[in-house]
């Protein structure tokens, strides 16, 4: 039945935009021609289509006004909008994670700034992660590859890396802020994920373990804190001082 509601709908964007005029309870047949732009008719005719269909209450008086059917798919449609403008802004990041197995909310990313690669600025992604990093007091984080920069001596929190990453430290010992602790995990997460004082930083690398693209929102933090701690959970902890 919802793939019907869709098709009848979505069938003739007039309908999609009376829809949306007659959402707010104020349309009158003068308001709709008007907001809508079309030929009075054309109007009349989608209008009364909606109404058979059992969209809008068909009361025999104006204003109209949505069905509670209707308003749900109102509701829907402009949801299922606001998701496809996120996913066409973000598809860079998007298609560098298996976004839908991971439950990662689109619509929270609607505020949030994208930080891609660019001609003239190709580390663009990597410089923006260390500006925030380095300056950071509070980390707690998964990173599939270890930041190319330093935390502050002043760090705390708890970071959470791949093995590959923990290889990479080889016979060094590791080093860093005495706030922080380090875990080691034995896959790779499919994405870098970080609470960063009051921001998120979301990322995805590419084939050599460069930073391809970047988020940073503060609006996914529940989602963000749920994905680092069940990292954390599974993983091993690197004592201070320990070959890795």
């Amino acid at each position: 039945m919802a793939a019907e509601d869709l098709a009848d709908v979505t069938r003739s964007s007039l309908r999609l935009r009376l829809l949306r005029a007659i959402a707010d309870g104020t349309a009158t047949d003068r308001t709709l021609h008007r907001e809508l732009d079309a030929p009075r008719t054309t109007v009349r005719d989608n209008r009364r289509a909606l109404q058979r269909l059992g969209y809008v209450h068909d009361h025999g008086g104006q204003p109209y006004t949505l069905t509670p059917r209707g308003a749900a798919l109102a509701a829907g449609i402009e949801r299922l909008e606001a998701e496809l403008d996120v996913a066409r802004r973000f598809e860079a990041f998007l298609e560098g994670v298996p976004f839908a197995d991971l439950g990662l909310p689109l619509a929270a990313l609607a505020d949030a700034e994208h930080v891609r690669p660019r001609p003239d600025a190709p580390a663009a992604p990597s410089n923006r992660a260390c500006a925030l990093l380095e300056a950071a007091g509070s980390v707690d984080g998964v990173f599939p590859v270890l930041p190319k920069c330093p935390f502050t001596d002043d760090t705390t929190g708890d970071v959470v890396i791949a093995e590959t990453a923990a290889n990479a430290l080889g016979e060094s010992r590791l080093t860093g802020p005495s706030g922080l602790d380090v875990w080691q995990v034995d896959d790779t997460p499919p994405l870098g994920a970080a609470l960063v004082d009051g921001d998120v930083l979301l990322f995805s690398t590419g084939p050599h373990g460069t930073l391809q693209s970047l988020v940073v929102s503060p609006d996914i933090a529940s989602w963000t804190r749920t994905f680092v701690d069940r990292w954390r959970e599974r993983a091993e902890r690197i004592e201070r001082g320990e070959t890795a």
